[in-house]
């Protein structure tokens, strides 16, 4: 019956992940086409940084795609930002559960300081790599 308990819990725990959203790592992202990043744009007193990603693996992007998920969606592109360093991560959801397209949208920086970044991606493990450099305001 434990077993039983446990294993529910953990198919619930991804179940749940899979609906909400579930954070990818860079291999992932290299799977479906790479990413990049656009010039950062100001909206409404906050910063909005483009990335091109599909995560259903249909368009290169930096890399060639290697695998095809049709079952799945962009949900967020998530931005952390740490001293001259911009964190992106991307969370998938499956169709009908998350966002309404494969393309993955920007990231939302908010009211972020003028300055020079470096753009990073960083994965559920919390292993990095850079993407690219960003130079926002100025």
């Amino acid at each position: 019956m434990k077993k039983l308990i446990v294993a529910l819990l953990i198919f619930s725990h991804s179940a749940l992940c899979a609906l909400l959203g579930e954070e990818r790592d860079w291999g992932f992202i290299q799977s479906v086409g790479g990413i990049s990043i656009g010039k950062p744009v100001h909206e409404k007193k906050n910063w909005l940084l483009p990335v091109r990603c599909n995560v259903a693996g249909l368009r290169e992007v930096t890399a060639k795609p290697t695998l095809l998920n049709s079952g799945l969606v962009w949900a967020d592109t998530e931005a952390r930002i740490k001293g001259g360093v911009i964190y992106l991560t991307i969370e998938t959801a499956l169709v009908g559960m998350g966002g309404e397209t494969s393309d993955c949208g920007p990231a939302r920086l908010g009211n972020i300081q003028p300055g020079k970044y470096k753009v990073r991606y960083l994965s559920p493990n919390k292993s990095s790599n850079e993407i690219g450099e960003v130079q926002i305001g100025l």
